[in-house]
């Protein structure tokens, strides 16, 4: 095991720290006390990354993602700047898309196909029982072959006083870039808004063939005054409205790098205004630069006008969401999206992760989408030039709790069904909808959970370990933010070793679960320099009994 894990630390993008013989065998012991609980009762076996077979996770279908957050880039740059960050930091949508999950082939015969795979383990922090329906969408388009409309787009840019320096420098080199991505019929107008907002220059095929006069008047781009982000959208969104089309892709880029301070400040009532919009047919993107920006308002702005959210973290991910946005999340390849979930009596729903808009009811569960676009990211290895992932898809999973009935057991037997997901979505620009539906089936009997897991494919084990890492982030810095740094290291360090030894045991290297393990680490480090000390014992269930 330890050759192992030498050997796969030479494949590592970002260096890990080792853990000091003391801490070693501090781990050893907790994985040694991992109980057999349930996620919901008290029956099955612990985790064990020994027993799970190596899997090959090459690919190269073109995934669909969610509207909304398309990064975690928040909470990482926090982490690695020895921060620990807010639990509210981190976002399941944004952190599921930075994975790429490779799913069988897009042969349905729509724009969009629905895939949902079954998987039972015992999870990665304590072992008890976790049962999950992943579920996944790819097209059968390709991003190079893809040919969007012409946009009919205004950006909206902070040039408040807050935006000096790198701020303002990382927002021109990404509309300059950006800029040179135009197709020759596209139609942009500049709006920038401090104390107020204002049209700086609208450009067309007919005033500014070449982009050049866009080009200048992004360069001449000055700061000053407070951040009057209503005003900002509010004049945006006018300039898309008056020029809408029905032929084009109608959306607004909201850029911003503080809180609002100026004009309507309150975010309810800005957020409002995007939902406004967006039901008038204009989307919206917004992008947060810096680390003082309103993170609740930018990503609830982007969820209600349908489009997606972005943070610039540095000047190295200016290229990757700039381009990213005019090529691939500027025009949706579906709307109104609405997955159900309609379970067997033996499994109650419990939760949806990796996505926002969900609720459920004993046995059945709907999520409502705005939009869905084609992802960027065609491969695992496929990482921007700053080792941003974002632009992966992403998946959906459903957690589900096995029957501890003994009559509903006596009447489920192994390979009983598990339930039926149905994909409806509206065409863009269309009032047709497609559906789809497909069933699902558990090879074992409700609540087994061997040790080496049972997983339809290597796609939701490996939804699997993003679920455990994304549930370990979340309780590590809940906790830590609540006084109790011991407690967030009995949660990380166990799961830090068995995500360890399951990517030592891959054949192939997954760059995804790599960083998160890379961040893992420096999480832990950042709780130790507040005097937390794990403390060797059951860790917590992440998914205590209801």
């Amino acid at each position: 095991m330890m050759n192992a894990h030498r050997s796969w630390r030479r494949t590592m993008r970002a260096p890990i720290p080792k853990l000091p013989v003391g801490r070693l065998s501090a781990i050893l012991v907790a994985i040694a006390l991992l109980c057999a609980a349930g996620c919901a009762d008290d029956s099955s076996a612990g985790f064990d990354s020994r027993a799970m077979a190596p899997a090959n996770n090459s690919g190269g279908s073109t995934g669909v993602g969610q509207s909304g957050a398309q990064d975690f880039g928040r909470f990482r740059t926090l982490v690695e700047q020895g921060e620990i960050p807010a639990p509210s930091t981190l976002d399941a949508v944004g952190f599921f898309n930075e994975h790429k999950f490779e799913l069988p082939p897009a042969d349905c015969g729509d724009d969009i196909c629905l895939h949902g795979m079954f998987g039972v383990q015992g999870n990665m922090i304590n072992g008890s029982n976790c049962t999950t329906v992943a579920i996944g969408f790819n097209t059968p388009h390709q991003p190079d072959d893809f040919q969007r409309p012409p946009l009919n787009m205004a950006i909206a840019i902070d040039t408040s006083g807050s935006m000096h320096g790198a701020s303002i420098d990382s927002v021109r080199q990404g509309l300059q870039l950006m800029a040179d991505e135009l197709a020759p019929k596209d139609e942009v107008a500049l709006v920038t808004y401090s104390n107020n907002a204002q049209l700086v220059f609208r450009s067309t095929p007919e005033n500014d063939p070449d982009r050049a006069e866009l080009k200048t008047q992004i360069a001449n781009l000055s700061v000053g005054g407070s951040t009057n982000i209503y005003d900002g959208l509010k004049k945006a969104a006018e300039q898309v409205t008056t020029h809408a089309a029905g032929d084009r892709q109608n959306r607004v880029i909201l850029l911003s790098d503080g809180l609002a301070t100026a004009g309507i400040t309150h975010t309810d009532r800005i957020i409002n205004l995007g939902a406004s919009y967006a039901q008038n047919g204009v989307g919206l993107t917004t992008i947060g630069v810096g680390r003082e920006f309103d993170l609740e308002l930018m990503r609830k702005l982007s969820e209600a006008g349908a489009g997606n959210f972005y943070f610039i973290e540095d000047l190295t991910t200016v290229e990757e969401v700039f381009v990213e946005e005019i090529s691939s999340f500027m025009v949706p390849l579906a709307e109104d999206v609405s997955v159900t979930f309609d379970g067997a009596e033996a499994y109650r729903f419990r939760a949806a992760y990796g996505t926002r808009d969900w609720m459920g009811d004993d046995h059945d569960a709907s999520i409502y989408i705005p939009a869905m676009f084609m992802a960027s990211r065609q491969s695992i290895d496929d990482i921007g030039p700053g080792g941003g992932r974002r632009g992966g898809g992403g998946v959906i999973l459903l957690e589900l709790v096995p029957t501890n009935d003994p009559d509903m057991l006596a009447q489920t037997p192994a390979g009983a069904p598990v339930g039926d997901l149905t994909l409806t979505y509206r065409k863009p620009g269309t009032e047709d909808f497609v559906e789809q539906t497909i069933s699902l089936s558990n090879p074992l009997a409700p609540g087994e959970t061997p040790a080496e897991g049972e997983f339809e494919n290597f796609t939701v084990e490996k939804a699997f370990v993003t679920l455990n890492i994304y549930a370990g982030f979340k309780m590590a810095t809940d906790r830590a933010s609540h006084g109790a740094p011991n407690a967030a290291l009995n949660v990380l360090v166990p799961l830090a070793a068995n995500v360890e030894a399951w990517l030592a045991a891959q054949e192939e290297a997954d760059a995804d679960i790599e960083a998160d393990l890379a961040l893992m680490y420096q999480l832990i480090e950042n709780i130790e320099e507040i005097g937390g000390e794990e403390e060797v014992g059951q860790p917590p269930n992440p998914w205590p009994s209801d």
